[in-house]
């Protein structure tokens, strides 16, 4: 429960200081640095439905923060392991991932090297002979670290599909 209030209580902080942090950015400049992020999110993304262990450890903060759907905090370390496993999984086929995409992506850029990105990760995943459709709400800071978009900090919630 600490975990999540001071995940809200720095997207508050973050979102009150992001007027007066754009200010110094022109419309020009957000619009560039909107785009970077959305590229830098497709390949994370690719990486990710692929479980491209090599790319994903590359777009990573060092200090990066993994909160599950569960409330499960997990360390850059673990959350990369466990890639390791999901691509072996993939691998030999025990699991199957079908359609992986993002929707509803907002980037709200807070500086020139912080962003906020929310979304829906949508997919279909076959496990063990089932198939289940699968709906996430995520919420991600990315951080620019000499000069590359990496994502330091990612939440979801589970949205139940009737």
């Amino acid at each position: 429960m600490k975990q999540i209030l001071l995940f809200i209580f720095s997207v508050m902080f973050i979102s009150c200081s992001h007027d007066q942090m754009q200010d110094h950015l022109g419309r020009e400049q957000i619009v560039a640095l909107e785009m970077e992020v959305q590229l830098a999110l497709e390949k994370f993304s690719t990486a990710y439905a692929n479980a491209d262990v090599t790319v994903l450890d590359s777009m990573i903060a060092e200090e990066y923060l993994h909160t599950n759907t569960n409330g499960g905090m997990v360390s850059r370390e673990q959350w990369l392991n466990w890639n390791r496993s999901r691509a072996a999984s993939l691998a030999n086929e025990e699991t199957k991932i079908f359609d992986y995409r993002n929707e509803d992506v907002k980037i709200k850029i807070l500086s020139a090297e912080i962003a906020l990105v929310s979304g829906i990760n949508a997919f279909a995943r076959e496990r063990d002979g089932t198939r289940e459709n699968v709906r996430i709400r995520y919420s991600h800071v990315w951080v620019k670290n000499e000069g590359v978009w990496q994502r330091q900090l990612f939440h979801d919630s589970r949205i139940n599909i009737e």
